[in-house]
């Protein structure tokens, strides 16, 4: 257990903390310097040196004072030192460093808080089969399924190793739309294109649809390898089901547009905003079916996709987020 202070042996302490409490991170750093000068810190004292440094910004200093405790041989390595140097690591953007010390300590040690943070770490650092291991273990199979799916990504190539890959992430999340997306483009490059054509299929009846690209994805699909009606019988059924998904609806919209059927493109869009809640991108494409460019450009410029899983938004929409890595976590906002 970390000894704060002993009021009958360094009372003169006692104002390190009022400082702490109030915040004044650098005063009370000063004042352990100043007590301290030219003698042995006590190690309680010197712990929370790193931990003041770590509140100041100042992570290398921290990591330095974790580094001496952990290696000192007055005092044993314990978690609490532990969890201090790998968040300063962490923050330094060491993740290898932080993996190879964890992997190292739960060697000797059992300890959860390292055990969950591993495998976010392994994934960071493009270890994704291990990271999937340590996935497994911890029984997340959405993580397991962004790591089979950026293991596959990593291959880079359209072979039966690339295949492989995609369908273990689809066992594990069978609604990873970029996966499904991938997987049928391998199936149409080998001639597969019955199966190309059912996974693209499943995503349209199960709603993974996340920008109007995908839409004219599939159309092209259906167009080169099938009947274009069948897709549009598709479309139409969702939209008939009076699905929340907008880009049914813009897709529907911009076809009339391009018919020059101007009322039906927006009698498309005003049904849909009055059976669901309208999105950003609704309103700039009605915008533009009114013919109002101010209005167009005010939501044009608006950020319109947003990560769920880390709360960044986009103007334009990524199968990947740039932010947080995360796969199809970004949505229509």
């Amino acid at each position: 257990m970390i000894r704060f202070f002993d009021r009958d042996k360094e009372t003169g302490n006692s104002k390190v903390f009022y400082h702490l409490i109030n915040g004044d991170y650098a005063a009370a750093l000063d004042l352990l310097k100043k007590s301290y000068e030219g003698k042995d810190i006590p190690d309680d004292y010197y712990f929370l040196m790193g931990g003041i440094l770590r509140k100041i910004n100042d992570f290398e200093g921290a990591l330095q004072i974790q580094k001496n405790l952990f290696t000192a041989e007055k005092i044993y390595p314990n978690n609490i030192v532990a969890h201090e140097l790998v968040a300063n690591l962490i923050a330094l953007g060491k993740d290898k460093e932080a993996v190879n010390f964890i992997s190292d300590f739960l060697r000797k040690e059992d300890d959860q808080k390292l055990k969950d943070i591993l495998p976010y770490l392994l994934y960071t650092i493009e270890d994704f089969e291990t990271a999937a291991e340590h996935f497994k273990k911890m029984n997340n199979p959405v993580m397991v399924s962004y790591c089979y799916y950026q293991e596959a990504l990593k291959l880079g190539g359209m072979d039966s190793e690339f295949s492989s890959y995609l369908l273990k992430s689809l066992k594990y999340n069978n609604k990873l739309r970029s996966a499904r997306f991938d997987l049928a483009g391998y199936y149409f490059l080998n001639g597969k294109n019955g199966k190309g054509l059912d996974l693209l299929i499943e995503v349209i009846y199960e709603d993974l649809i996340k920008s109007l690209d995908d839409l004219y994805y599939i159309r092209d699909k259906f167009k080169t390898y099938a009947d274009l009606l069948q897709f549009e019988r598709l479309i139409d059924k969702k939209v008939n089901e009076n699905s929340s998904n907008p880009f049914y609806y813009i897709y529907l919209s911009e076809e009339a547009l391009s018919n020059g059927d101007l009322e039906k493109g927006k009698d498309i869009l005003i049904t849909y905003s009055n059976n669901h809640y309208t999105p950003k991108v609704i309103l700039k494409y009605y915008a533009k079916l009114l013919g109002d460019q101010f209005l167009a450009n005010t939501f044009m410029n608006e950020h319109i996709y947003q990560c769920y899983n880390c709360k960044a938004t986009f103007i334009n929409f990524f199968s990947i987020c740039p932010s947080c890595r995360y796969v199809d976590t970004i949505s229509v906002h």
